[in-house]
């Protein structure tokens, strides 16, 4: 491949799906490419990107058994995010070498969208929430925290139950359920907004500044459409956070 293009390969690799995209100093480019990261492979990474010709790829992974698959893919141009990859921002934080790299790809994201406090929650498999200041013109990483995601509710009722069984969440239900399933359903859903409801309000009571709020991930709609935030929405928040790195390596 062309090791002099301008062009960067961003990966979003998560616990349930893999997201590609190419990107050069204007930003993302309009396609995004979709793999389950349970069958995530070399051959199946080739196959995607074709006959794509970029000169670095950046990795943001929390499955860390997948990175061998994108080193043995693109060997030496390959950089996986950390707290140590090249950013403007700083950490007042403890432990940044545990700190994932989902959380960092989104609080870069968010810091370059604000310029004021701000948290980004991250609604998936887990729900995360980030919280970024600004001190003397720099981004700093104040923490967060992490939560279970909307499946985990019901799920929860299931395992640990002897006859409760397990449903899906949907996207909008009856606040009273009508049968068990409903029940569970209900527990569920409204039980998860409220969660990240008090969360929010509890990180905000420590703040002297009211945050902006930035939701991101799967279950990010769902918490709009039945919490009561006045937030904003980016869909693909951690592949933002993987270019502001990417235009600096």
């Amino acid at each position: 491949m062309n090791k002099s293009s301008d062009k960067w390969l961003l990966i979003d690799n998560s616990n349930t799906r893999t997201k590609l995209v190419f990107a050069d100093s204007s930003g993302l480019c309009s396609e995004v490419y979709y793999l389950p990261t349970a069958n995530l492979s070399e051959e199946l990474l080739h196959e995607t990107i074709e006959y794509r010709s970029f000169s670095r790829v950046v990795v943001c992974s929390v499955v860390p058994c997948c990175h061998r698959i994108f080193s043995a893919a693109f060997q030496e141009r390959v950089h996986f995010l950390t707290a140590e990859s090249p950013m403007d921002m700083d950490f007042d934080y403890d432990g940044t070498s545990t700190l994932g790299a989902d959380r960092i790809a989104n609080s870069l994201a968010v810091a370059d969208l604000c310029r004021g406090p701000v948290i980004a929650i991250d609604a998936g498999t887990a729900t995360t929430f980030d919280v970024v200041l600004h001190r003397d013109e720099r981004s700093v990483y104040r923490g967060g925290v992490i939560a279970p995601g909307v499946d985990a509710f019901s799920s929860y009722l299931h395992h640990n139950t002897a006859q409760l069984p397990l449903v899906s969440v949907p996207s909008s239900c009856e606040p009273i359920g009508r049968n068990t399933i409903q029940a569970i359903q209900a527990g569920s859903l409204y039980g998860f907004c409220g969660m990240v409801q008090g969360i929010l309000s509890a990180i905000e009571s420590g703040l002297t500044l009211r945050p902006e709020l930035v939701f991101t991930g799967g279950d990010a709609p769902l918490l709009l459409r039945h919490g009561n935030f006045n937030a904003g929405y980016e869909k693909y928040l951690t592949l933002y956070g993987l270019l502001h790195v990417a235009r600096r390596l």
